[in-house]
């Protein structure tokens, strides 16, 4: 349980300081990086595009039921790496997990 309280303040903390969050599986990718190195860090993503001007980059993280055989038995979250100039500025869940 002190292990869990510790994780979740040491994880808030970092995402004051650095203005991003990170799941497990994107972990990788860091404030600055250049597209090509997020593919190669953490795949090729689900989806891309641009809003008001910024380049973004879908991934779907599993969450649950993640060996299922059926994709739709399967439980993920959205997460958004978004692009200022090139490179990342921010990545952050982009809703609750479906």
């Amino acid at each position: 349980m002190l292990k869990a309280i510790a994780r979740t303040l040491v994880t808030s903390v970092m995402m004051l300081t650095f203005g991003i969050a990170h799941s497990v599986e994107l972990k990788g990718v860091r404030a600055g990086m250049t597209r090509a190195e997020v593919v190669a860090a953490v795949g090729e993503p689900e989806s891309s595009g641009k809003e008001e001007g910024r380049e973004y980059l879908l991934y779907l993280v599993c969450q649950s039921n993640c060996a299922a055989k059926s994709y739709e038995n399967r439980r993920h979250d959205r997460y958004l790496v978004w692009f200022k100039d090139g490179k990342v500025d921010a990545v952050a869940r982009k809703d609750a997990a479906y």
